[in-house]
């Protein structure tokens, strides 16, 4: 797991201290490691990484998918990742200073209703979290306390401005999703299930993925050797259009689709 992964799941199943989220007297509350380890098996039970994702959010990108709700429980979705080092402030008690260099945002969609996640006032510290724009953390909680069983609802990263490396150069940021409260699905077949020409030699193929799981396509011409084509494919949404090329002087191509996690 990726540190975020680990930290996003303490604080996912952490049991909630005083007002309903965080504050800055308990934080997200007591560490709860026999819900941690529940999560967690549940999560391994299943190949469709239902309840822990691990993805790859490029700069200008969404990362997208629906969930099913139980109704049983309140639907949780919590989002962490590591982010570049800022520009500490100089030596003061306790800086206001914003230090977020990647701005991810998180937000469950239902209909026309955005849910958005907890936010604190530090110029309020006594006051209870409260939902909103969160543009301070690195970590992130949307919380349905009522979800409707077997309705459908969209999970949604984006980012606000440039996302960065490091060294400041334009590029992308692992996110770590923790859900909980959601129906568990079994992943789709990862077969390509299109394939669009859209240019001379160029294609388009098309198929249904895992968000959070990584894809490589493979190319033949005649079934037998399969050399891999372009770069691992880290699904970010339900469905995958991925570019490729076939030169003219091949009278057959051929493609499969290799998921790498299995």
């Amino acid at each position: 797991m990726l540190a975020s992964t680990q930290k996003g799941i303490i604080i996912h199943t952490a049991t909630d201290l005083g007002a309903p989220g965080p504050n800055y007297d308990t934080g997200w509350g007591l560490m709860n490691t026999q819900a941690a380890a529940e999560l967690i098996d549940a999560d391994a039970a299943s190949d469709s990484l239902p309840h822990i994702k691990e993805a790859f959010l490029p700069d200008g990108e969404v990362i997208e998918f629906k969930v099913k709700a139980t109704g049983t429980e309140p639907l949780k979705v919590t989002i962490c990742w590591t982010d570049p080092a800022g520009n500490p402030p100089g030596n003061l008690l306790d800086p206001p200073n914003a230090m977020l260099v990647n701005d991810l945002d998180l937000r469950i969609l239902q209909g026309v209703t955005d849910f958005e996640p907890w936010v604190m006032n530090p110029a309020n510290p006594a006051a209870a979290a409260t939902d909103g724009d969160n543009d301070i953390d690195n970590v992130e909680q949307v919380l349905i306390n009522n979800p409707t069983a077997g309705t459908e609802y969209t999970i949604r990263v984006n980012h606000k401005g440039s996302l960065v490396n490091d060294q400041g150069n334009s590029f992308g940021q692992m996110v770590s999703l923790v859900i909980s409260g959601n129906e568990v699905e079994d992943a789709p077949s990862f077969e390509i299930v299109e394939l669009d020409k859209t240019g001379a030699n160029e294609y388009t193929l098309q198929f249904e993925s895992v968000v959070g799981a990584r894809y490589q396509l493979e190319t033949s011409t005649d079934l037998e050797t399969f050399t891999p084509v372009g770069g691992v494919i880290n699904a970010i949404r339900e469905v995958v259009a991925e570019p490729t090329s076939a030169p003219a002087a091949n009278t057959k191509r051929f493609w499969r689709n290799i998921r790498l996690d299995d």
